[in-house]
């Protein structure tokens, strides 16, 4: 790799490192949405970053809608910063050693009913597409152990999509992203590798489709649970053997 290459790399590790810590002096300092920050040469000392440094990881806290730069009045913390905080607990709580099984109740809470409203007025679209991510799934548990995660993970985005309420939705969503972080991700993919448990993964997907198809809101919810349980047992297992 060229020095400029490595150099560029360096920057964006000093700045992501002091994003990082002018979010924990957010957190730490109790500063709550729309109050004023410190200016960047009281905000530097406190945190012992350099002007250069503080500037840029600022810049990308405001493109990240956390905080707001008002020239010649000073930096604030967003309203929509609330969300973002909360997600990063969340993804640190995925990384921890409960995190597996708190999301899985997570699920358990949200999908169901993700999975009840989908049956109401499927779009035959994100219905199609739901069968094509099965079918990938299915195709895969006999090609050389290759984990079905990422078409699982479609279909469940798809699902999120199919339920008609942007609230719902919306939670759904974000629990697809904390799936892919570390912790989860290493635990689901030892999951994926018994064909058994692809096997029933893509049996339980073909139950929901086939309520949302009946428009059987009832059937797809309680598909829905069933899946979600069994998928909470399997890293459960996986927990305890580790």
């Amino acid at each position: 790799m060229a020095v400029s290459g490595l150099a560029s790399i360096g920057r964006e590790r000093v700045s992501n490192d002091a994003a990082n810590q002018i979010k924990a002096f957010i957190q730490q300092q109790g500063i709550v949405p729309g109050q004023r920050l410190p200016s960047e040469r009281e905000l530097g000392e406190n945190l012992q970053i350099s002007r250069a440094s503080l500037r840029e990881a600022i810049r990308g806290l405001e493109s990240e809608g956390i905080l707001e730069v008002r020239h010649g009045i000073g930096t604030f913390l967003q309203h929509s910063a609330t969300a973002a905080f909360m997600h990063d607990a969340a993804i640190t709580l995925v990384q921890s050693a409960d995190g597996p099984l708190a999301l899985m109740k997570a699920r358990l809470a949200v999908e169901p009913m993700i999975a009840e409203l989908a049956a109401r007025e499927p779009a035959p679209s994100l219905l199609k597409r739901l069968e094509g991510a099965t079918d990938a799934m299915e195709e895969q548990i006999t090609s050389d152990d290759v984990p079905t995660r990422n078409h699982d993970l479609i279909f469940h985005e798809t699902l999120a999509e199919l339920c008609n309420n942007p609230i719902l939705g919306e939670f759904g969503c974000r629990l697809c992203v904390l799936r892919q972080k570390i912790t989860w991700t290493q635990i689901m993919d030892a999951s994926l590798h018994a064909a058994e448990t692809q096997r029933s993964f893509v049996d339980q997907h073909r139950k929901v489709i086939k309520a949302i198809k009946d428009k059987n809101g009832a059937a797809a919810f309680q598909s829905m649970y069933d899946h979600i349980q069994q998928t909470h047992d399997v890293v459960a297992s996986l927990m305890e053997s580790k």
